[in-house]
């Protein structure tokens, strides 16, 4: 008899019921940050600035602004200069779904764009530093933790600080993109980590993202001529906060030191998230704030921790081998779940499935097989 040599992956089963209207519509965040260049002879500095937005490119929306205005104001006395930057197609991204393993099923209708635009700006040093700004109507209406979400709209700002400048600061940056999805009632961990190419120490925290871009203020839905700082924060639904972001009877986890944040979401909808990274100085001197404005969706879908082994198998490295035939009994070893739905990983046939709590299957020949479950 041929030995049967079994490779079996252990992931969590994403059972997907998606209500498509969470994903209704068309800014879903954005991000500024700055990266020093160089100084000139005159001592006046060079940076790049680098603006991310985010777009949910199935909800209808508008497209990508081409070209995105910047105000860039100097604090010392209020002067402003205004920038357009134009938007070239190769800069134009869609993000991954986040989590969502092989074994997956039902993957929603999920399409988020990421727009990078990048422009050079020269300043003197000066006292009290300068501010990048874009500001842009609008927020969906349909985000579920803010009050009037739709009369809002976003400010994404960074401040380049004296203190940043005298150091020849750059801005740290986010090592992934931010998550899409997330499930209802699920334990959802992301890693918000960053780099910092001065290597100072670094804080994170929830913070408040700001509002501007609306036709409810002299800004206008698409201003040219960003308002003056400083910002106002976005106003929230009852019950909701910086760092209560779901709601009272969900507890958010930002690990200061690590990035990782961790919740488990018990309501369905859009909920406007922002993650702030603190840098420090060798002399524990904050020196600038970069942040990133998101949005997360929870979706109606169901999380099964799952878990198995074979029968009699010895576990190498992760990796189930079976040499004892090619009939294997699976021992689950799942936690609270309800039904199951086993896929012996058998290519070119449909009938390798079953919804039996512990299963055995007999294999045509031996071989190497994922099994998702």
């Amino acid at each position: 008899m041929k030995n049967l040599v079994l490779k079996i992956l252990f992931l969590s089963l994403f059972l997907l019921k998606i209500d498509f209207a969470v994903f209704a519509e068309h800014l879903t965040g954005g991000e500024m940050r700055y990266s020093y260049i160089n100084t000139l002879p005159d001592g006046r500095q060079t940076y790049e600035i680098s603006v991310q937005i985010y777009r949910d490119a199935l909800g209808g929306g508008a497209n990508f602004d081409d070209p995105l205005y910047i105000t860039i104001y100097n604090l010392d006395n209020n002067t402003f200069r205004n920038k357009s930057i134009r938007l070239f197609t190769s800069n134009i991204s869609v993000l991954p779904l986040n989590n969502l393993g092989p074994c997956a099923k039902k993957i929603p209708q999920i399409k988020i764009e990421k727009a990078i635009y990048i422009f050079k700006d020269t300043v003197g040093l000066n006292t009290n530093g300068y501010m990048f700004a874009h500001q842009r109507c609008c927020r969906p209406s349909s985000i579920s933790n803010l009050f009037a979400p739709g009369d809002q709209g976003s400010t994404y700002s960074v401040l380049l600080t004296r203190a940043a400048m005298l150091a020849t600061n750059s801005n740290p940056v986010f090592i992934q993109d931010p998550p899409i999805l997330m499930c209802i009632r699920s334990n959802f961990e992301y890693q918000f980590a960053s780099t910092d190419a001065n290597g100072n120490k670094l804080r994170y925290y929830l913070c408040e993202p700001f509002v501007g871009g609306n036709n409810y203020s002299n800004d206008g839905i698409r201003p040219t001529t960003m308002s003056r700082p400083p910002y106002t924060s976005v106003q929230y639904a009852t019950g909701h906060s910086a760092t209560k972001p779901f709601g009272p009877t969900v507890d958010v986890v930002l690990d200061p030191n690590t990035g990782l944040i961790s919740f488990s979401p018990d309501r369905l909808g859009i909920f406007t998230v922002a993650v702030c990274v603190e840098e420090f100085n060798p002399s524990n001197q904050s020196i600038g704030i970069y942040k990133r404005d998101i949005q997360f969706n929870v979706a109606d879908c169901i999380v099964a921790s799952a878990s198995a082994s074979i029968d009699a198998a010895e576990p190498v490295e992760g990796v189930f081998a079976s040499c004892k035939g090619q009939t294997i009994k699976f021992k689950n070893k799942s936690l609270d779940a309800q039904t199951y739905l086993w896929d012996f990983g058998v290519d070119g046939i449909q009938s390798d499935t079953s919804n039996i709590k512990e299963p055995v299957y007999s294999y045509p020949d031996s071989g190497t097989y994922k099994v998702c479950y």
